[in-house]
Order: structure tokens, then C-alpha cells, then sequence
């Protein structure tokens, strides 16, 4: 997932082809109303459709190591003065 071309609908290009995967394989973990489940980004995971008409939250919380690196001008997520990348570390 890459920042898309100025003027694009969308904002964000996918690249490549998402592989098939055997749906048996996901294990169900039902969890209770209103509880917060956090899952590491790079683990598979998927979730049925929502019949409510509750919305189902998601945030994403991303960490970078910054000292030493470039933030690429592709990434998808790019600081701006409003919304910037603030330090954890000083």
C-alpha cells in the first residue's frame, strides 16, 4: 500500500496480489461486546461482516524507529504540520 499519485480518488495504490488463503485454517475467537482485541500488523487475520448498525471501531497505532532513517515519501501515512510524527524519545 503506497500514497497514490496527486489528484487520485483514493489516495492509496495496492501493489502486488493478496496470496489465497485456506479460510479453514482462521481459528474463530469470539470475543464479548464492547472488548478491545490488539493483533501485531503483520499477523493474518480477518474478521466476518458486521450485521449491526454499530459501527466496529479499528485504529492502527504505528511505530518507527526515526534516528538514522528516511520516512518515505510513498508511505501511505506522511506527517504534516498538523498532524506530525511526535518523538517518544528526546
Amino acid at each position: 500500500m503506497v500514497r497514490a499519485p496527486a489528484g487520485s480518488v483514493t489516495g492509496l495504490n495496492f501493489l502486488g496480489s493478496e496470496p489465497a488463503r485456506d479460510d479453514s485454517l482462521f481459528v474463530p475467537t469470539p470475543v464479548q461486546r464492547g472488548a478491545l482485541i490488539l493483533i501485531h500488523g503483520e499477523v493474518v487475520h480477518k474478521s466476518e461482516a458486521n450485521l449491526s448498525d454499530r459501527s466496529r471501531h479499528a485504529y492502527t497505532f504505528h511505530l518507527m524507529e526515526a534516528s538514522g532513517t528516511t520516512w518515505s515519501p510513498e508511505n501511505w501515512l506522511q506527517p504534516t504540520a498538523e498532524l506530525p510524527f511526535p518523538p517518544l524519545y528526546t
